[in-house]
């Protein structure tokens, strides 16, 4: 019998909940090294990330490293629970409150459009509850990234998650936008025809 998203999501976060805080710091370094190794991160003009929360993978190793790099880091805020997202600035003096969902937003807002996301050379790391051999994804279910990720369709999409959040595939929907890579501790998966 196969498997609800919604069946599936559940086991996926129970699996990923189980993980230690210690372990969810070691594999999230070992992701952030995984990624710098297999991406040029350097060429790009934006370098767009979650911040994350609960038992994700964690960004703050990542977003503190690419400023160090002086590219422009900028990370997603939920306008509502219309699924809409919005994109600030930030700068290694942000400070961040806690916002939608419990999730970290910056106090200062220095927001950037999507008709600038689309113009500059824009890598995006995107949260994921699951994922497949082929890049694609099992989100929370809200449906904000996949409305964002179609809104800029020539950013190089990235998605960072453990090895046990790996299924062996994933009925995708009309709307479900497939990830270019996905970086764990172990591996780095690309879709077959990504950039």
């Amino acid at each position: 019998m196969i498997k609800s998203k919604s069946d599936l999501r559940s086991e996926l976060l129970q699996k990923r909940n189980s993980l230690s805080y210690f372990e969810r710091e070691v594999f999230s370094h070992s992701i952030s090294s995984n990624l710098f190794d297999s991406e040029d991160i350097r060429k790009i003009s934006i370098f767009h990330c979650y911040c994350s929360y609960g038992s994700e993978v964690i960004t703050n190793e990542l977003i503190q490293r690419v400023l160090s790099f002086d590219i422009q880091v900028v990370v997603p805020v939920v306008k509502n629970t219309k699924g809409e997202l919005l994109h600030f600035t930030i700068t290694s003096e942000t400070i961040f409150e806690k916002g939608s969902y419990g999730i970290p937003q910056p106090t200062s807002i220095s927001e950037i459009t999507i008709d600038k996301l689309n113009n500059q050379n824009v890598l995006i790391i995107v949260p994921v509850v699951g994922f497949d051999v082929s890049c694609n994804r099992i989100g929370y279910g809200g449906g904000y990234y996949d409305r964002f990720l179609q809104q800029v369709p020539n950013a190089r999409k990235i998605g960072i998650a453990f090895s046990l959040q790996e299924l062996e595939s994933i009925l995708i929907e009309k709307t479900d936008i497939p990830l270019d890579v996905i970086v764990t501790e172990k591996k780095v998966f690309l879709r077959s025809n990504s950039i």
